[in-house]
């Protein structure tokens, strides 16, 4: 009589991925580079790896809510270059030019028009102040639009510390690995014009 035995078949483990496998809308704003943010989910891929479809997609949850605290953060840097007319005006006038001359100089100054560089550095240079003043003097005129997206960036840190707390609850590994990924990442943001630098400004 022959016996034949047969060896049961052990259950596959997943396999780390670094490329993601389902497919869904970015989170990308008009002027956002797909590229920038598809390298930054494969870089965040391949830090964490991910090893099943739950992960993937916690893993995503954190990829995008760190893509719209650094938006937000360039949003901050834009808007201050934005209004930065409105601050050499104000610094203008504490230095005795009219309130429509003022506001003319620094539209023209915030437009980078040469005479207008010109004439603001040499007041500048006379009472012995730099370009930090007009920026801090927009900061400061503006400070309530700054203040909101900063509670929206901080809304975005809490979530995502919330979010991570969750994960940890039923793994712990995978939440630490995410965590140091999504701290440390850069992204190589190619989407706005970079704005004028105080050093730049005349």
């Amino acid at each position: 009589m022959t016996i034949t035995t047969t060896t049961p078949s052990l259950p596959r483990l997943p396999v780390p991925r670094n490329t993601p496998t389902i497919a869904l809308r970015t989170p990308l704003a008009g002027g956002e580079d797909p590229d920038a943010y598809a390298k930054l989910l494969a870089d965040t891929m391949a830090s964490v790896r991910p090893t099943g479809i739950l992960e993937e997609m916690w893993l995503r949850d954190a990829v995008n809510n760190y893509w719209e605290t650094e938006r937000l953060r360039r949003y901050k840097a834009g808007r201050l270059a934005a209004v930065r007319a409105d601050g050499m005006a104000a610094v203008l006038r504490s230095l005795g030019e009219t309130a429509s001359g003022a506001d003319e100089l620094g539209r023209r100054w915030s437009a980078r028009q040469v005479t207008a560089l010109a004439d603001v550095r040499e007041r500048l240079e006379m009472a012995m102040i730099d370009h930090d003043a007009a920026h801090g003097s927009a900061f400061a005129l503006h400070l309530d639009e700054f203040e909101r997206i900063e509670q929206m960036i901080a809304g975005l840190e809490a979530r995502r510390a919330a979010a991570l707390r969750e994960i940890g609850f039923h793994r712990a590994d995978f939440a630490d690995r995410l965590a140091a990924a999504t701290q440390s990442v850069p992204v190589e943001d190619a989407t706005l014009a970079p704005a004028i630098s105080p050093g730049e400004a005349g």
